[in-house]
Protein backbone atom coordinates (compact mmCIF):
# COMPACT_ATOMS: atom_id res chain seq x y z
CA UNK A 1 0.00 0.00 0.00
CA UNK A 2 1.09 3.55 -0.68
CA UNK A 3 0.00 6.59 1.30
CA UNK A 4 -0.55 9.80 -0.68
CA UNK A 5 1.54 12.56 0.87
CA UNK A 6 -1.17 15.18 1.35
CA UNK A 7 1.12 17.33 3.50
CA UNK A 8 3.44 17.85 0.53
CA UNK A 9 0.49 18.67 -1.75
CA UNK A 10 -0.80 21.14 0.83
CA UNK A 11 2.56 22.92 1.04
CA UNK A 12 2.61 23.30 -2.75
CA UNK A 13 -0.89 24.78 -2.67
CA UNK A 14 -0.03 27.20 0.15
CA UNK A 15 3.13 28.26 -1.66
CA UNK A 16 1.02 28.93 -4.75
CA UNK A 17 -1.46 30.97 -2.69
CA UNK A 18 1.31 32.94 -1.00
CA UNK A 19 2.81 33.87 -4.37
CA UNK A 20 -0.56 34.99 -5.70
CA UNK A 21 -1.17 37.16 -2.62
CA UNK A 22 2.28 38.71 -3.10
CA UNK A 23 1.38 39.55 -6.70
CA UNK A 24 -1.93 41.12 -5.61
CA UNK A 25 -0.22 43.25 -2.95
CA UNK A 26 2.36 44.44 -5.48
CA UNK A 27 -0.30 45.31 -8.07
CA UNK A 28 -3.14 46.68 -5.94
CA UNK A 29 -1.54 47.45 -2.56
CA UNK A 30 -4.03 45.31 -0.64
CA UNK A 31 -4.65 41.79 0.60
CA UNK A 32 -7.57 39.49 -0.16
CA UNK A 33 -9.85 39.27 2.89
CA UNK A 34 -11.78 36.20 4.07
CA UNK A 35 -14.68 36.75 6.46
CA UNK A 36 -15.82 33.75 8.53
CA UNK A 37 -19.25 33.80 10.17
CA UNK A 38 -19.57 31.33 13.04
CA UNK A 39 -22.81 30.86 14.96
CA UNK A 40 -22.50 29.23 18.38
CA UNK A 41 -19.63 27.39 20.05
CA UNK A 42 -19.56 23.98 18.37
CA UNK A 43 -16.09 22.67 19.42
CA UNK A 44 -15.35 21.06 16.04
CA UNK A 45 -16.37 24.23 14.21
CA UNK A 46 -14.16 26.33 16.48
CA UNK A 47 -11.19 24.07 15.71
CA UNK A 48 -11.84 24.32 11.96
CA UNK A 49 -12.25 28.09 12.09
CA UNK A 50 -9.02 28.55 14.07
CA UNK A 51 -7.15 26.42 11.51
CA UNK A 52 -8.54 28.53 8.67
CA UNK A 53 -7.50 31.78 10.34
CA UNK A 54 -3.99 30.46 11.04
CA UNK A 55 -3.64 29.34 7.43
CA UNK A 56 -4.75 32.79 6.23
CA UNK A 57 -1.94 34.32 8.30
CA UNK A 58 0.52 31.85 6.79
CA UNK A 59 -0.17 32.89 3.19
CA UNK A 60 -0.84 36.60 3.79
CA UNK A 61 -4.63 36.64 3.47
CA UNK A 62 -6.44 38.98 5.86
CA UNK A 63 -9.19 37.34 7.89
CA UNK A 64 -12.08 38.52 10.04
CA UNK A 65 -14.26 36.41 12.33
CA UNK A 66 -17.86 37.29 13.14
CA UNK A 67 -18.72 35.03 16.07
CA UNK A 68 -22.43 35.15 16.80
CA UNK A 69 -24.16 33.61 19.86
CA UNK A 70 -25.92 30.25 19.65
CA UNK A 71 -29.28 31.98 20.08
CA UNK A 72 -28.81 34.19 16.99
CA UNK A 73 -31.85 34.48 14.76
CA UNK A 74 -32.17 34.15 11.00
CA UNK A 75 -32.39 37.96 10.81
CA UNK A 76 -29.20 38.41 12.87
CA UNK A 77 -27.17 36.29 10.44
CA UNK A 78 -28.86 37.86 7.42
CA UNK A 79 -27.72 41.32 8.58
CA UNK A 80 -24.09 40.17 8.88
CA UNK A 81 -24.13 38.54 5.43
CA UNK A 82 -25.67 41.62 3.79
CA UNK A 83 -23.10 43.87 5.47
CA UNK A 84 -20.25 41.67 4.19
CA UNK A 85 -21.77 41.59 0.70
CA UNK A 86 -21.68 45.40 0.59
CA UNK A 87 -18.20 45.82 2.08
CA UNK A 88 -15.45 46.42 -0.48
CA UNK A 89 -12.92 45.28 2.13
CA UNK A 90 -14.48 41.80 2.27
CA UNK A 91 -13.69 39.60 -0.72
CA UNK A 92 -14.80 36.14 0.43
CA UNK A 93 -17.50 34.99 2.85
CA UNK A 94 -17.67 31.64 4.62
CA UNK A 95 -20.71 30.67 6.70
CA UNK A 96 -19.36 27.98 9.02
CA UNK A 97 -21.51 24.84 9.06
CA UNK A 98 -23.31 23.20 10.74
CA UNK A 99 -25.59 25.92 12.06
CA UNK A 100 -27.46 25.47 15.37
CA UNK A 101 -30.55 23.24 15.17
CA UNK A 102 -33.08 26.08 15.15
CA UNK A 103 -31.43 27.50 12.01
CA UNK A 104 -30.96 24.22 10.13
CA UNK A 105 -34.03 24.72 7.94
CA UNK A 106 -32.68 28.11 6.85
CA UNK A 107 -29.19 26.86 5.96
CA UNK A 108 -29.42 27.01 2.16
CA UNK A 109 -31.45 30.21 2.27
CA UNK A 110 -28.68 31.91 4.24
CA UNK A 111 -25.97 30.52 1.97
CA UNK A 112 -27.86 31.84 -1.06
CA UNK A 113 -27.77 35.34 0.44
CA UNK A 114 -24.00 35.40 -0.04
CA UNK A 115 -22.98 37.31 -3.19
CA UNK A 116 -21.93 34.56 -5.61
CA UNK A 117 -18.52 36.13 -6.29
CA UNK A 118 -17.83 36.11 -2.53
CA UNK A 119 -19.15 32.57 -2.03
CA UNK A 120 -15.78 31.06 -1.13
CA UNK A 121 -17.28 27.62 -0.40
CA UNK A 122 -19.02 27.50 -3.79
CA UNK A 123 -22.29 26.41 -2.16
CA UNK A 124 -24.79 28.99 -3.39
CA UNK A 125 -27.44 27.64 -5.72
CA UNK A 126 -26.03 29.89 -8.44
CA UNK A 127 -22.48 28.54 -8.16
CA UNK A 128 -23.67 24.93 -7.95
CA UNK A 129 -25.82 25.49 -11.03
CA UNK A 130 -22.87 26.99 -12.89
CA UNK A 131 -20.72 24.01 -11.86
CA UNK A 132 -23.21 21.46 -13.23
CA UNK A 133 -23.67 23.41 -16.46
CA UNK A 134 -19.91 23.66 -17.03
CA UNK A 135 -19.64 27.43 -16.55
CA UNK A 136 -16.83 29.29 -14.78
CA UNK A 137 -17.59 29.39 -11.04
CA UNK A 138 -16.18 29.02 -7.56
CA UNK A 139 -15.94 25.29 -6.93
CA UNK A 140 -16.51 23.80 -3.44
CA UNK A 141 -13.26 23.45 -1.51
CA UNK A 142 -13.27 19.76 -0.55
CA UNK A 143 -14.23 18.32 -3.97
CA UNK A 144 -11.81 20.72 -5.67
CA UNK A 145 -9.14 19.64 -3.19
CA UNK A 146 -9.79 15.99 -4.04
CA UNK A 147 -9.25 16.78 -7.71
CA UNK A 148 -5.93 18.39 -6.75
CA UNK A 149 -4.92 15.22 -4.89
CA UNK A 150 -5.72 13.05 -7.91
CA UNK A 151 -3.76 15.38 -10.20
CA UNK A 152 -0.78 15.30 -7.81
CA UNK A 153 -0.90 11.51 -7.75
CA UNK A 154 -0.35 11.54 -11.55
CA UNK A 155 -3.69 9.88 -12.17
CA UNK A 156 -4.96 10.30 -15.75
CA UNK A 157 -8.67 10.54 -14.98
CA UNK A 158 -10.11 10.47 -18.50
CA UNK A 159 -12.14 7.30 -19.02
CA UNK A 160 -11.53 5.85 -15.55
CA UNK A 161 -14.32 4.30 -13.47
CA UNK A 162 -14.85 6.30 -10.26
CA UNK A 163 -17.12 5.30 -7.39
CA UNK A 164 -18.35 8.19 -5.22
CA UNK A 165 -20.00 7.10 -1.97
CA UNK A 166 -22.14 9.87 -0.49
CA UNK A 167 -24.55 12.39 -2.01
CA UNK A 168 -24.47 15.42 0.28
CA UNK A 169 -24.81 18.96 -1.07
CA UNK A 170 -21.51 19.82 0.61
CA UNK A 171 -19.45 17.11 -1.06
CA UNK A 172 -21.04 14.25 -3.00
CA UNK A 173 -23.01 16.26 -5.55
CA UNK A 174 -20.26 18.75 -6.49
CA UNK A 175 -17.69 15.92 -6.48
CA UNK A 176 -19.68 14.07 -9.15
CA UNK A 177 -19.97 17.27 -11.20
CA UNK A 178 -16.18 17.82 -11.14
CA UNK A 179 -15.51 14.19 -12.08
CA UNK A 180 -17.94 14.44 -14.99
CA UNK A 181 -16.06 17.52 -16.14
CA UNK A 182 -12.86 15.44 -16.05
CA UNK A 183 -14.40 12.82 -18.39
CA UNK A 184 -14.58 9.99 -15.87
CA UNK A 185 -17.33 7.39 -15.69
CA UNK A 186 -18.96 7.95 -12.31
CA UNK A 187 -20.91 5.44 -10.24
CA UNK A 188 -22.73 7.32 -7.50
CA UNK A 189 -23.56 5.31 -4.37
CA UNK A 190 -25.45 6.25 -1.21
CA UNK A 191 -27.34 4.74 1.74
CA UNK A 192 -30.05 3.26 -0.52
CA UNK A 193 -27.66 1.66 -3.03
CA UNK A 194 -27.84 -2.15 -3.12
CA UNK A 195 -24.62 -3.03 -4.96
CA UNK A 196 -21.99 -0.83 -3.32
CA UNK A 197 -19.46 -3.62 -2.79
CA UNK A 198 -19.50 -4.69 -6.44
CA UNK A 199 -19.34 -1.03 -7.52
CA UNK A 200 -16.23 -0.59 -5.37
CA UNK A 201 -14.60 -3.72 -6.80
CA UNK A 202 -15.23 -2.51 -10.38
CA UNK A 203 -13.79 0.98 -9.86
CA UNK A 204 -10.34 2.41 -10.48
CA UNK A 205 -10.87 5.21 -7.95
CA UNK A 206 -13.07 5.18 -4.84
CA UNK A 207 -14.05 8.34 -2.97
CA UNK A 208 -15.89 7.73 0.30
CA UNK A 209 -17.63 10.45 2.30
CA UNK A 210 -20.16 8.69 4.54
CA UNK A 211 -18.86 9.90 7.91
CA UNK A 212 -18.88 6.47 9.58
CA UNK A 213 -15.68 5.47 11.44
CA UNK A 214 -13.82 2.54 9.87
CA UNK A 215 -16.97 1.38 8.08
CA UNK A 216 -15.24 -0.15 5.06
CA UNK A 217 -12.70 -2.99 5.23
CA UNK A 218 -9.49 -1.86 3.52
CA UNK A 219 -9.21 -5.23 1.74
CA UNK A 220 -12.07 -4.14 -0.54
CA UNK A 221 -9.85 -1.55 -2.18
CA UNK A 222 -7.10 -3.72 -3.64
CA UNK A 223 -5.36 -2.07 -6.65
CA UNK A 224 -7.41 1.12 -6.42
CA UNK A 225 -6.79 4.78 -5.65
CA UNK A 226 -8.76 5.56 -2.51
CA UNK A 227 -9.74 9.02 -1.26
CA UNK A 228 -11.10 8.93 2.29
CA UNK A 229 -13.05 12.12 2.98
CA UNK A 230 -14.45 10.89 6.31
CA UNK A 231 -13.26 12.63 9.47
CA UNK A 232 -14.57 10.60 12.41
CA UNK A 233 -13.72 9.48 15.93
CA UNK A 234 -13.22 5.78 16.67
CA UNK A 235 -14.16 3.95 19.89
CA UNK A 236 -11.05 5.38 21.55
CA UNK A 237 -11.75 8.95 20.50
CA UNK A 238 -8.98 8.87 17.91
CA UNK A 239 -9.41 10.56 14.51
CA UNK A 240 -10.07 8.09 11.71
CA UNK A 241 -11.62 7.90 8.27
CA UNK A 242 -14.41 5.82 6.74
CA UNK A 243 -11.96 3.01 5.94
CA UNK A 244 -10.34 0.55 8.34
CA UNK A 245 -6.74 -0.01 7.23
CA UNK A 246 -5.82 -2.00 10.36
CA UNK A 247 -4.34 -5.48 9.85
CA UNK A 248 -4.49 -5.34 6.04
CA UNK A 249 -2.68 -8.24 4.27
CA UNK A 250 0.51 -7.40 2.38
CA UNK A 251 -1.02 -8.31 -0.98
CA UNK A 252 -3.45 -5.38 -0.85
CA UNK A 253 -2.07 -2.85 -3.34
CA UNK A 254 -3.86 0.46 -2.80
CA UNK A 255 -2.92 4.12 -3.02
CA UNK A 256 -4.84 6.04 -0.38
CA UNK A 257 -5.18 9.27 1.60
CA UNK A 258 -4.63 9.08 5.36
CA UNK A 259 -6.84 10.40 8.16
CA UNK A 260 -5.78 12.69 9.76
CA UNK A 261 -3.43 14.77 7.56
CA UNK A 262 -5.33 13.89 4.43
CA UNK A 263 -8.26 15.51 2.63
CA UNK A 264 -8.92 17.85 5.58
CA UNK A 265 -5.66 19.77 5.28
CA UNK A 266 -6.07 19.96 1.49
CA UNK A 267 -9.53 21.52 1.95
CA UNK A 268 -8.07 24.33 4.07
CA UNK A 269 -5.38 25.00 1.47
CA UNK A 270 -8.00 25.08 -1.29
CA UNK A 271 -9.96 27.61 0.77
CA UNK A 272 -7.00 29.97 0.44
CA UNK A 273 -6.93 29.54 -3.34
CA UNK A 274 -10.71 30.02 -3.49
CA UNK A 275 -10.39 33.25 -1.48
CA UNK A 276 -7.93 34.55 -4.05
CA UNK A 277 -10.25 33.49 -6.86
CA UNK A 278 -13.10 35.43 -5.21
CA UNK A 279 -10.85 38.49 -5.05
CA UNK A 280 -9.85 38.18 -8.71
CA UNK A 281 -13.47 37.72 -9.84
CA UNK A 282 -14.38 41.00 -8.16
CA UNK A 283 -11.42 42.80 -9.69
Amino acid sequence: MKVINCESIREDMLSEAKQQVHTIKAKYGEQPCLVVIQVGDNPASTTYVNNKIKTCEKVGIRSELFKLPESSSFTDIKKVIKSCNKSEKCHAILLQLPLPKHLKKHEQELIDMIYHKKDVDGLTTLNIGKLWSGQECIEPCTPKGVMRILESADVDLSGLNVCVIGRSNLFGKPMVALLNKANTTVTWCHSKSISVTSDILNSDIIITAIGMPKYWDGQLFDQAVVIDVGINRDENGKLCGDINWDNIPEYVDSIYTPVPKGVGIITTAQLMLNTIKCYNLQK
